[in-house]
């Protein structure tokens, strides 16, 4: 259980990244172009089901460590809490995302934490929790690259653009 507490460690490494690079990219109302947003849309579709699916992760994180039942009670309280928007602007992808990796966060920390880390008895057993931090992992690295390109083409700020095009080399 000690890899998969490592694993849990690095994945919440990765999500504390993805915090700050949303805090450093985020533009301003007027820093984004009025043009181009259109093409962008189904991108920023993609990533709203990214995020759907990063809080599936910790519902699913949830249900191996504490149960099916716990699993079900946090799937319905992330539904009240965070409903996912009904837009496809830029500007409400951002709050969004930031609510969506701070309840993932919170998740990861509480295993982290918990002694003995062991799999609850009346859970789900596959793909299983190291299978579920890899996915979790993918996603989160797709949703940072997606948000990079899509800032690096939308804004009209050059430190910006630096700053999302610096995030896709370090990628």
């Amino acid at each position: 259980m000690e890899n998969l507490r490592q694993a849990l460690i690095t994945t919440r490494a990765q999500v504390r990244r993805l915090q700050s690079t949303l805090i450093e990219l985020e533009p301003t109302r007027g820093q984004l172009r009025w043009l181009g947003g259109r093409r962008h849309r189904p991108v920023l579709r993609f990533v709203f089901r990214d995020a759907q699916d990063v809080l599936n992760h910790a519902a699913t994180l949830t249900g191996y460590f504490d149960g099916y039942a716990a699993r079900g009670a946090y799937q319905q309280h992330v539904a009240r809490a965070l409903a996912a928007p009904d837009s496809d602007r830029l500007s409400v992808l951002f709050p969004y995302l930031r609510e969506v990796l701070a309840a993932l966060e919170q998740v990861l920390s509480e295993l982290i934490e918990r002694e003995p880390l062991a799999l609850a008895p009346a859970g789900p057993r596959k793909p299983g929790p190291g299978r579920t931090l890899e996915l979790c992992s993918m996603h989160l690295a797709h949703i940072e690259q997606k948000v990079c390109a899509m800032v690096l083409n939308l804004t009209s700020s050059k430190a910006l653009q630096q700053r999302a095009q610096q995030h896709l080399d370090d990628g």
